[in-house]
């Protein structure tokens, strides 16, 4: 039951970051991917703050790429 909490709360930490983003940038089906398929919350959190800090979209993606190395 906690696995689907947790997951639950990381797909929509993914919404909200991705639907933020496709508000400022231009956003690829490879950007929207790269973003899927990070399931680390708290490198998705960085992310929504770097966002939220004015940061470019590659320095925001580069976080999550990160994750998926």
């Amino acid at each position: 039951m906690m696995k689907g909490k947790i997951e639950g709360e990381i797909n929509g930490e993914k919404k909200v970051l991705l639907r933020l983003l496709k508000i400022k940038f231009f956003i690829s089906e490879h950007d929207e991917d790269i973003i899927q398929n990070c399931n680390d919350t708290s490198k998705i959190e960085e992310a929504s703050d770097m966002l939220i800090l004015g940061k470019e979209k590659d320095e925001i993606l580069e976080v999550l790429r990160n994750n998926l190395q």
